[in-house]
């Protein structure tokens, strides 16, 4: 049930978004059948031989997880383009080492978001979760029940019970934090995870401390080191049938009601981890019991590994994400390469009884395997950052033609030159292009649990923060969300010829028209937003006034263009009366591909990388508003015919050696700096400068 639940979400079946607790269903087991296996073992010998449970670990995941990744560069190196090849070449070292899941909360994934570009090793995140359980495990179950012993007790089975509620507790309080500041942490994170394997160890445990409730089920001693706790044999408690069939509505109604909109796991977590417990403790209905649904369990390792590949590489092939019945059929396709890898991988090195009888041997093989993928990942590593080097070249900063010989600037110039070239070495290099973001400190773009700017002032004269400055020299303000922040390039080097500082008041996913919006790494309304918005526009009244307000907004926000037109009016009405003037950048063009890695396998032909013009300008009520005159006192800069050339048939991500953008939807910071000439162009046509 759990990895049909995972294959379904993944297929993007309709109707069963909550797929993803299907994972959380494998925590919980893997909690019942580890625990059970070592206090079985603490109960009949008074030790745990970690020798022989790493060995049988080993054997067990190592080996079939080594396969896929090796598979997975491959692939990846036929596949991919050179940029996105190294990026899937660092996810396959850090799942080989068993880390991933810290690898993609270090880069912020979001499991249950969109993504633009999504490792095809991103399931591996639960295989780490599960690996680095298994290296505390032990210790916390020997720990407790030598505790316990120590203090007298005939048993320690209620001392490792208070140890495991006492992760229950804690671990479930880190979840929830977690889940309302920062959800990758949350989601990826193993702290936030412990107390699902705790519940499982707890279910393992109650048949014997309750067991007038619960008869004690038949629990596999040291001989029988690969079998767990047997489930309970379905007695005629007249409560069993009912606690299994509940427990498993539970889980079911969580894969049809949650979805990624759901603030998970967080408290919604909760339900499919009680459920999971509750038909452990019940022995399962007859259901689970069949031969079809043993056999799909008995493959639910190595589908798991290899289905997620499997798509990520399809949608690769096509360019494009496959709707979810050609998913469903690549899902369910991708049992073959699963059945292969269990038939002649995971149960002949599992079940080996040279491997079995010697534990060294397994460790053996496990170091070989890990060592295999390691190997596999620096190759495909080194290969791709062969195929990204290039020739040094410099950006179009101050392009020929912007500026004339007197100094003056030429609003007709192309900040990007005539150069025809469409094919060539570029700048930023597709290594570093995505990098290529504005030049301030990080904290300076609040993050989505922030609702207060720091003070940052950049100076012309020192290129850094002034953060706890009041303004007293002439300044100006950058107001909006991130795709306001990509504007500094260009508002900081017009503000540094004209010797100003540059004011940052930025918050990333934080549209400035006052509309409510859905936050997706919080998993809810974003009220953040709200709060930071309202506080900011009466910040910068409550400073020495500054000498030009430039506003900007991606205008991809879900709401309707009433809505929108609503929203800015509320804004503009606390900036209007002050008597400074007020500029709107027009949000640029929104390629919606990975701009830098589709160049990186394009420097033959720049075109291949160019976007459909109609979607990539959606329209704009507030630019519409400026230029039919219903908004007043806002000027309106527009670069679009720059970006765009409108006698293009389609957007550039390429123009004259420079790429413009750093990501799917920003401009990057050597294509602003390029166009600070037409800013000062734009602004002098106003006489604003």
């Amino acid at each position: 049930m759990a990895v049909l639940a995972v294959l379904a979400f993944h297929a993007a079946v309709p109707h069963l978004a909550g797929g993803f607790v299907g994972v959380d269903v494998f925590f919980v087991v893997s909690g019942y059948l580890i625990t059970g296996q070592l206090v079985a073992s603490l109960r009949v010998t008074g030790a745990v031989s970690l020798r022989d449970f790493y060995a049988r670990r080993a054997r067990r995941i190592i080996p079939s997880a080594a396969v896929v990744l090796v598979a997975v560069v491959v692939a990846a190196q036929a596949l991919l383009a050179p940029l996105r090849r190294a990026d899937v070449a660092g996810d396959v070292l850090a799942a080989a080492l068993q880390v991933p899941n810290w690898r993609f909360v270090a880069q912020q994934v979001d499991y249950l978001a969109e993504s633009r570009d999504i490792s095809p090793v991103l399931h591996y995140w639960s295989l780490g979760v599960e690996e680095q359980f298994y290296l505390v495990w032990p210790a916390l179950l020997v720990a407790a029940w030598w505790l316990a012993r120590r203090r007298g007790a005939t048993s320690g089975i209620r001392g490792v019970a208070v140890a495991l509620g006492a992760v229950v507790v804690g671990s479930f309080a880190v979840s929830l934090y977690w889940t309302e500041v920062d959800k990758p942490w949350a989601y990826l994170g193993t702290p936030a995870r412990m107390w699902q394997f705790a519940v499982g160890g707890l279910a393992a445990l109650l048949p014997v401390l309750l067991p007038a409730l619960l008869p004690v089920p038949e629990v596999a001693g040291p001989a029988a080191p690969d079998v767990g706790p047997a489930a309970p044999a379905p007695a005629r408690s007249w409560w069993r049938p009912w606690l299994a069939w509940s427990g498993l509505t539970a889980v079911g109604w969580a894969v049809v009601a949650l979805d990624g909109r759901t603030s998970y796991p967080g408290w919604a977590s909760v339900l499919p981890t009680l459920g999971t417990a509750a038909v452990l403790l019940a022995g399962g209905p007859r259901p689970l019991r069949s031969a079809p649904a043993q056999a799909i369990g008995g493959l639910s390792y190595t589908w798991y590994l290899w289905h997620w590949p499997v798509l990520v590489f399809a949608d690769a092939a096509a360019g494009h994400p496959l709707p979810w019945p050609a998913k469903a059929v690549l899902v369910t396709a991708s049992a073959l390469p699963a059945w292969l890898t269990t038939r002649w991988v995971e149960r002949p090195i599992r079940f080996s009884t040279a491997l079995r009888r010697v534990p060294a041997r397994s460790f053996a093989v496990a170091g070989v395997s890990v060592l295999t993928a390691l190997a596999v990942g620096l190759v495909g590593q080194v290969a791709a950052a062969a195929q990204l080097r290039q020739p040094v070249v410099a950006g179009a900063v101050h392009p020929a033609g912007a500026v004339d010989r007197a100094g003056a600037v030429d609003p007709a110039a192309d900040p990007f030159g005539a150069d025809p070239r469409t094919s060539g070495p570029v700048a930023p290099a597709p290594a570093d292009a995505r990098a290529d973001g504005p030049h301030y400190p990080r904290g300076c773009n609040l993050e989505a649990p922030e609702i207060s700017s720091p003070r940052c002032l950049m100076s012309p004269v020192r290129d850094v923060p002034d953060d706890d400055r009041v303004p007293r020299r002439p300044h100006v303000v950058l107001l909006g969300d991130s795709h306001a922040g990509q504007w500094f390039g260009a508002v900081g080097g017009l503000a540094a010829r004209h010797g100003w500082d540059t004011e940052i008041l930025v918050k990333g996913g934080c549209p400035l028209p006052e509309i409510g919006v859905f936050n997706a790494s919080l998993g809810r309304a974003f009220t953040e937003c709200d709060r930071w918005r309202d506080a900011t526009l009466r910040r910068i009244w409550s400073e020495p006034a500054p000498v030009m307000i430039f506003m900007a907004t991606m205008d991809r926000y879900p709401a309707d263009p009433a809505a929108v037109r609503l929203g800015w009016q509320q804004v503009l009405a606390h900036l209007a009366g002050h008597g400074v003037p007020v500029v709107y950048l027009r949000d640029t063009p929104f390629p919606g591909i990975d701009v830098p890695d589709c160049v990186s396998g394009a420097l033959a032909d720049w075109t291949r990388c160019a976007f459909d013009r109609a979607a990539a300008l959606p329209a704009d009520p507030m630019a519409d508003g400026i230029a039919a005159g219903y908004v007043r006192d806002v000027v309106l800069v527009d670069v679009t015919d720059v970006l765009c050339p409108p006698a293009a048939p389609r957007c550039p991500a390429v123009r004259g050696g420079t790429v413009l953008y750093r990501d799917s939807s920003h401009v990057s910071d050597t294509a602003m700096k390029a166009l600070v000439p037409r800013l000062e162009a734009e602004l002098h046509r106003h006489r604003l400068v």
